[in-house]
């Protein structure tokens, strides 16, 4: 792995850390975000894929089915996953002032915060199985590949 995407890495889990533990929801799940299409691009990347690093999140999922799906059993589900957070997600983030729910109800910031907190510790979960996914794929890829 090249030191500088090394040391992002380290720093976003770092970051992402530190803001689950604070209560910075937004944040923790928008570096999850960023995580996860990071480990996207690197597995298509890896199976000779291009893939632009502005591409949507949602693009870059239905691109990780479309070529890993046959290298790994997990990536099926973890695809329905990964668009079920997405659209989690973008509800927590883009509804703090949209009246998505009844805007004179009493409970609504709690009911908000309790959106967000489902995203981030969902999202954290997924970070992992997709580093695992995308793991097991590379090495697959690493054995089948002529050594030159």
């Amino acid at each position: 792995m090249m030191i500088g995407a090394h040391l992002r890495y380290r720093y976003a889990f770092s970051r992402m850390h530190e803001a689950m533990e604070e209560g910075w929801l937004m944040e923790a799940i928008t570096i999850q975000e960023s995580i996860l299409s990071g480990r996207l691009l690197s597995v298509l990347h890896s199976k000779g894929i291009a893939v632009n690093p502005r591409d949507s999140f949602s693009s870059l999922i239905d691109r990780f089915k479309k070529y890993v799906e046959d290298d790994d059993p997990h990536v099926a589900a973890l695809v329905i996953q990964l668009h079920e957070w997405r659209i989690k997600r973008n509800e927590a983030l883009h509804s703090v002032c949209r009246h998505i729910d009844d805007p004179y109800d009493e409970d609504t910031v709690s009911k908000f915060e309790e959106k967000l907190f489902d995203a981030a510790k969902q999202g954290r979960v997924l970070v992992d199985e997709v580093r695992s996914a995308v793991e097991r794929v590379k090495r697959r890829i690493k054995k089948t590949r002529p050594v030159t």
